[in-house]
């Protein structure tokens, strides 16, 4: 969930990185052991966004008391004042990762954030302190906008320069209360160009529940987001869970960030699952939704998992495993998988990935992936690839990890590893190599002649053979119609001692054939079942001759 208070501009040219906040302060308050606490301050400003720091009170006492923290970005995190801390001028937008559990929206609880400016250990009595600048903003002009529970990044623009924010927890009807504190970051120009791979990292999540039409609001939602970082750690093997729980008009969202805007037209990949069935119903694809934003701004329509643009394949050795490939014609630097909101919704989704980058994925099983790399003659290395997808992405093949020429095809003649990458065709991204090994089965060869001879009054063919490679073991002859009308019978694969440097197959002449040229088709196999290619055979029965003239001399002495 993003909200924004403010209007704020993403431009494009320069490459943007986020600068999180790195020194922070504690300024919580309690009465009588009651009050604010903050666990793990330190995690809001350690630059990891799965990390939070916990801001909570107890029974607070009428807004007496509360948690409070104030960071700003001066890279000495153990400074005691203000004077290496970096000052930005108004109008730089501050974004504020937080997250609210679902009993504290819809109640009078406060939450202030505040820009500041000289955070700093004053001494004596007077000890930490800081100076507030510009406009806060309040829980009337912030939980009004949040209708959901979990991680929400919020953005605020100040109206004066300032040096970080403050985070106040605190309850005016005295309930108990806990939030988390990610980080604070602000964007600024990179100090070097990005390459593909970080301009298009996912580097952060958000994740929670919405009321969608619940009656009685987010109270009464249920939902879960389980493991949600678990969807852009690089691992096709583990997954984040969305799930609506027992009011399916839950709404449950799951928001892959990016590094920086997309280029238009960009690819985004979702590998996802139900784990409630063999295979994802395409009626049910329509019952969850992806929607693109820039920032706080949707980057076009919805789309839904069964619409026209989204192509979905179904990874080989896997009943339920599919990879959506969607082109986003606008910029974007977010994408919210949302699941729920209708009787007829999902009730689970398994998302394994949301990725920018393009990347090969191979079949998962050994077994099927040895089989579909093991063939006669040639190997077409494009079998191995379990989410081929040429529309968008352009294929490479090496027989090296890194470096060297491209293969001129996938079709490879030698036994070894080869490399393949898979190439963005918008981006120009490269994903990393992944190795595969094909095995190349010989193929069998016979040379025989142009034409065999036979006697029509012979019993036997002899198909006189100078040469075979590859040991064939069987031989088969499959006759034209005409040999066929004269007898001739199909041959398959029958047995026969095939010798390297020559021998004869012998096979029957039907006693009905006449003289005349007779064709078939000859092929041999080996013991791996890998065939020759079709040779021509052609038999010609010679017509018998005539006896001979015997030509009596009765004046012969003898």
């Amino acid at each position: 969930m993003v909200l924004l208070l403010g209007v704020v501009k993403v431009g494009c040219g320069q490459d943007k990185v986020r600068r999180y906040a790195t020194r922070q302060h504690d300024f919580s308050i309690a009465l009588l052991g009651l009050g604010g606490s903050i666990d793990n301050a330190s995690n809001a400003v350690n630059g990891n966004p799965r990390d939070a720091s916990t801001l909570q009170f107890l029974l607070g006492a009428l807004g007496l008391t509360y948690a409070e923290q104030v960071v700003d970005f001066n890279p000495n995190s153990a400074a005691t004042n203000a004077s290496g801390s970096p000052t930005f001028p108004a109008g730089t937008p501050v974004f504020i990762k937080l997250s609210l559990p679902a009993n504290l929206l819809g109640v009078l609880t406060g939450i202030v954030i505040q820009p500041i400016t000289n955070l700093r250990n004053a001494g004596g009595l007077t000890g930490w302190t800081y100076t507030n600048v510009g406009s806060q903003v309040t829980s009337g002009g912030l939980l009004a906008l949040l209708n959901g529970a979990g991680e929400s990044e919020i953005i605020i623009t100040p109206n004066a320069s300032f040096q970080g924010v403050r985070i106040r927890l605190t309850s005016a009807l005295g309930v108990s209360a806990t939030s988390q504190f990610f980080h604070a970051y602000v964007m600024e120009d990179a100090s070097v160009t990005l390459n593909c791979e970080e301009r298009n990292e996912p580097i952060d999540v958000l994740s929670g529940v919405r009321a969608g039409s619940v009656e009685g609001g987010i109270v009464n939602a249920t939902g879960t987001v389980t493991n949600p970082w678990n969807a852009r750690d690089d691992n096709t093997t583990s997954y984040a869970l969305i799930s609506t729980g027992v009011q399916l008009l839950s709404e449950v969202f799951h928001t892959t960030i990016f590094a920086s805007p997309s280029t238009p037209n960009q690819v985004v990949r979702v590998l996802l699952q139900d784990p409630g069935a063999n295979l994802l119903d395409l009626n049910l694809l329509s019952t969850f939704q992806i929607q693109p934003y820039l920032r706080n701004t949707v980057a076009g329509s919805p789309i839904s998992g069964n619409a026209s643009t989204v192509s979905l394949r179904l990874l080989p050795s896997s009943s339920n495993k599919y990879e959506l490939t969607i082109p986003v014609t606008s910029s974007f630097d977010r994408i919210e998988i949302k699941m729920g909101g209708v009787a007829e919704a999902l009730t689970q989704l398994r998302i394994y990935e949301v990725s920018r980058l393009p990347r090969v994925l191979v079949i998962d099983d050994p077994t099927e992936l040895a089989t579909a790399l093991t063939r006669c003659g040639s190997v077409d290395l494009i079998g191995a690839i379990a989410n081929y997808q040429p529309d968008y992405y352009n294929y490479q093949y090496y027989t090296a990890s890194t470096g060297g020429s491209p293969l001129p095809s996938s079709v490879v003649t030698a036994n070894g590893n080869y490399y393949i990458e898979a190439i963005d065709k918008i981006t120009g991204c490269v994903s990393p190599r992944v190795v595969v090994t094909a095995t190349v089965l010989p193929t069998p060869t016979i040379t025989i002649p142009q034409l065999t001879t036979a006697c029509q009054e012979d019993s036997q063919i002899h198909i006189v053979y100078s040469a075979t490679t590859a040991a064939p073991i069987t031989y088969s002859i499959d006759w034209n119609t005409e040999a066929e009308s004269m007898g001739f019978v199909d041959i398959e694969n029958s047995s026969h001692n095939f010798s390297p440097t020559g021998g004869t197959i012998l096979i029957n002449k039907p006693s009905a054939a006449i003289p005349g040229d007779y064709q078939g088709i000859l092929i041999v196999k080996n013991a791996s079942g890998c065939a020759s290619e079709n040779l021509n055979l052609t038999i010609k029965i010679q017509p018998k001759p005539p006896p001979p003239l015997l030509n009596i001399n009765p004046h012969s002495q003898y």
